[in-house]
């Protein structure tokens, strides 16, 4: 199900706002630096991006910097050759001395990836899963909305109801109950779940605000896969009532795109296979190979993630065998209960608590509920933790706002093993309150 908000990445607006006020420009920097001279002129020189702005009683100016002959210095003037676009020709710039020179952090000048690299970005890559998500007659685009997808810029988006577990890039199949029951759109999604209650779903029949929403990549039509043809795709029946959202195993991908016969250069970009193995293996056989393959969306709930991905990776950066310990359900005195403790003999060294998925959105995984839940139980107790969900592994330590760092599951490797391993076993523990 939709609703037609647009897409709105979160901006971290935690940037600190100091400037740096200098008496020259050191040759290793690149700003950008803001100039101003005995004149009254100002310059924006951004040596990163090659920009002299030029403001002065002539109004502003922009060249590309060609070669600096010598930085700007208080007190001095400083020269620049540039690309004279008119004369298309190299000119001088010799400036006045100058009078003050303020560098700004890059971070006040960031700009958010606009929505066109962000779908071109996503839409080319391999999704790692592939979805079914549902709509009825209420949330079908028109023709004149699936075209304003590709013409609007991020106005145009649609945001839909989506599992908690969904990842940028995956497979979408937006499948409508009503006025026929089919597949009409393939899509990607753009960004993780994030939970809203507010939205409002839109649908024919009054569904539970309480969801998960995904920005999906403009839609793209497709001959209609109806339910039977579903069916046959995945070989068994399906209950598709009840479920926002419902994992499509690759095989399912390789008939549905069976299905649909020839597709243009576009259609096959979107439909690639997933790379994720929904075959799970045996959960006492899972290492590194094994954790990097495992479809996140062929896990179905909390246990899931826990048996296949929570175990196995805490077994494999803390051996059993030099002398760790996992214990469930383990009681803090406020209590709190992480999902895990790890203990190195009788002494505890940290805490885990494992999530089907952490609802940050666009946004960063400071402040989500997830992150604030395990940082609490960190905090109570003295100790670094891990929190875990069915793609990534966060960071987290209990003196700290935000976390400390996170780990893409898939993308794993022999080196971030041990470092997982070494931020609880190396935490000093000298102050901790809470023992075995």
């Amino acid at each position: 199900m939709r609703h037609s908000d647009g897409f709105e990445p979160e901006v971290d607006d935690s940037a600190d706002e100091e400037a740096l006020v200098l008496n020259e420009v050191p040759p290793d920097q690149l700003g950008p630096w803001f100039i101003e001279t005995e004149s009254g002129s100002m310059y924006l020189l951004d040596l990163a991006a090659g920009l002299l702005r030029v403001a002065s009683e002539d109004g502003l100016e922009d060249f590309d910097v060609d070669k600096v002959i010598s930085l700007p210095k208080v007190g001095e003037p400083f020269l620049i050759e540039v690309f004279e676009p008119e004369r298309a020709d190299l000119i001088l710039i010799k400036s006045l001395p100058v009078r003050s020179i303020v560098r700004f952090p890059h971070e006040l000048f960031e700009v958010e990836d606009d929505w066109v690299s962000i779908v071109d970005n996503w839409c080319e890559s391999e999704p790692r899963n592939a979805w079914l998500l549902m709509g009825d007659a209420a949330s079908m685009p028109t023709e004149e909305e699936v075209a304003a997808q590709y013409t609007s810029g991020e106005e145009g988006l649609l945001s839909w109801t989506c599992p908690k577990h969904i990842q940028p890039g995956d497979l979408v199949f937006v499948y409508f109950m009503a006025p026929e029951k089919a597949v009409r759109f393939v899509a990607r999604a753009l960004t993780r779940a994030k939970f809203d209650a507010t939205s409002g779903v839109n649908s024919v029949k009054e569904v539970d605000p309480n969801q998960w929403w995904t920005i999906l990549s403009p839609f793209v039509p497709i001959e209609p896969i109806s339910f039977q043809q579903l069916e046959g795709c995945f070989g068994h029946k399906l209950i598709l009532r009840g479920k926002p959202s419902h994992y499509v195993p690759p095989r399912v991908v390789d008939a549905i795109v069976g299905v649909l016969g020839d597709l243009d250069e576009y259609e096959a970009m979107i439909l690639q296979r997933p790379i994720g193995n929904d075959d799970l293996p045996s959960s006492g056989k899972i290492g590194l190979a094994e954790l990097n393959e495992i479809a996140s969306g062929a896990l179905n709930n909390e246990r899931m993630v826990e048996e296949y991905i929570v175990e196995p990776l805490l077994n494999l950066a803390f051996p059993p065998d030099q002398g760790f310990r996992i214990s469930r359900q383990f009681h803090l005195p406020s209590r709190g209960i992480p999902d895990f403790a790890l203990f190195r003999g009788d002494e505890l060294v940290g805490l885990v608590e494992a999530k089907m998925g952490i609802g940050r959105g666009s946004g960063s995984l400071a402040g989500c509920p997830e992150v604030e839940q395990i940082r609490r139980y960190c905090t109570e107790a003295d100790l670094p933790g891990l929190l875990i969900d069915a793609n990534e592994i966060v960071l987290i330590a209990p003196d700290a706002e935000e976390p400390v760092d996170y780990f893409d599951r898939m993308s794993l490797e022999e080196t971030d093993i041990k470092q997982i391993g070494e931020f609880l076993t190396g935490w000093d523990r000298s102050t901790a309150a809470v023992r075995d």
